[in-house]
């Protein structure tokens, strides 16, 4: 038996009665690795769904994928579901090409999940594409949790081949006359991800010939460090944190003396959406009296003089749930300082008095306008990014802080008179946002 049929063997096998073999979903894209997959489950007795998605990203070749697909389901009597994703594709102007492509077909893996009542999806991914996982989480300043990498088992997804190599796929492909298709886009330097495969890998390899097993061994102590980190932290929540409707509270002393706060805020605050810099942030606060609020998409985070607390905010509508938003800290203060300190225009100091209504964040409008301090009346902002000389992409790209109807600040350039507080005020709002 060859170190593939023996490694799958042994990875299916562990799911012992948790698999349905006659209710098996395939994520078949038609190169080698998901039709070496195939072949394997078959070979194994298991029947089911193959799930493809044409992103049409490729002209013919995209098509030509799904025939082969096609021809594939035929050959192995298996049920087909093919995604038309050409028109998804073409609506994402938030999220990068390959970003979208993942949201699409989990979200229509998860679907074919219910339609079918399967249980799993099986997954074609392998050992090179956890060392470029690990690189790509590295690159990106991922924690032990991102870095270490894929799992053979999550949440109805299985991958039971992340311990082979694309060699030794590709071998086993050949030996069996399997036939495949080569997305030509694999070749291309553009992605990140493949810089990585054709530039990075090789030289590792050149300087350690074993470079991938001994990335592949990293991976798996930093997720054993990662669980064992996993079962502290969760004797500490249940021993620190109160639970709410929306969310939970926890005393800010019960945080402050630990190692390290901002890991202690981060495990509270990453399912809610907050950044690991941005629970630095918080973190760095935790000793403050004053009221102070952090907005990442629907959640806030408030710290008072006793509590962290967070919460689903139906009231306050700074940002929305899409991770392109900036980051936006609140800060309550009973008066505004003399001297507020502040050198650059990434703050705003407001007037509560002054701000009747939600305060929304979002991107300059045509037509927008605003009333400039020094002059009686209102300016286009047109008119004034003329006068700044900005370039159309900076103008697509500023924010505009509003009320109700009206812009409060130009985020990082101008305040509107009529909502900025001035010295010795009483009960003034500062306005913070990062990220830009």
């Amino acid at each position: 038996m060859n170190v593939v049929n023996r490694e799958f063997e042994k990875q299916l096998n562990s799911l012992g009665g948790a698999l349905n073999k006659n209710r098996v979903i395939i994520a078949l894209s038609g190169g080698v690795d998901s039709v070496t997959l195939l072949h394997l489950l078959s070979k194994a007795g298991c029947k089911g769904i193959l799930a493809h998605v044409n992103y049409g990203l490729r002209g013919n070749d995209s098509n030509l994928d799904e025939e082969l697909v096609r021809q594939l389901a035929e050959k192995y009597h298996w049920e087909l579901e093919i995604l038309p994703a050409s028109e998804a594709m073409a609506q994402h102007p938030n999220e990068s090409t390959q970003m979208a492509a993942r949201r699409i077909r989990y979200e229509w893996f998860n679907a074919l999940l219910k339609k079918h009542t399967c249980e799993h999806v099986f997954l074609a991914h392998h050992a090179d594409d956890q060392a470029e996982t690990f690189f790509l989480q590295l690159l990106r300043g991922s924690g032990s949790e991102g870095l270490s990498g894929m799992e053979f088992k999550r949440a109805g997804y299985i991958r039971p081949l992340l311990n082979l190599t694309k060699a030794e796929l590709m071998t086993y492909a050949i030996e069996h006359q399997l036939v495949w298709r080569e997305d030509k886009s694999n070749t291309s330097r553009f992605y990140l991800r493949n810089a990585i495969r054709h530039s990075v890998l090789p030289a590792l390899a050149q300087v350690q010939p074993n470079a991938g097993q001994m990335i592949l061994e990293s991976v798996g102590r930093l997720k054993s460090e990662q669980d064992q980190l996993n079962y502290f932290f969760q004797d500490w929540f249940s021993s620190h944190v109160n639970r709410t409707d929306t969310g939970f509270n926890v005393l800010k002393s019960s945080i402050t003396p630990m190692p390290s706060p901002q890991f202690i805020v981060h495990e509270l605050l990453k399912e809610y959406g907050f950044s690991w810099r941005f629970c630095g942030c918080i973190a760095e606060n935790l000793t403050h009296t004053h009221v102070q609020t952090f907005l990442a998409g629907k959640h806030t985070a408030r710290l008072d003089r006793l509590y962290l607390t967070v919460f689903l905010d139906v009231t306050h509508d700074l940002s929305d749930s899409q991770h392109s938003y900036p980051e936006i800290i609140l800060s309550n203060y009973d008066e505004m300082p003399v001297d507020p300190g502040v050198e650059t225009r990434n703050e705003a100091w407001l007037s509560t008095q002054k701000i009747h209504g939600e305060l929304r964040l979002r991107k300059w409008q045509k037509g927008d306008y605003y009333w400039p301090s020094g002059m009686k009346g209102r300016k286009l902002l047109s008119d004034y990014f003329t006068d700044l000389k900005l370039l159309p992409e900076a103008r697509e790209n500023q924010w505009i802080l509003t009320c109700g109807d009206d812009i409060v600040w130009i985020v990082n350039r101008r305040i509107d008179r009529r909502f900025a507080a001035e010295r010795g005020e009483k009960d003034v709002l500062r306005v913070v946002i990062g990220g830009l």
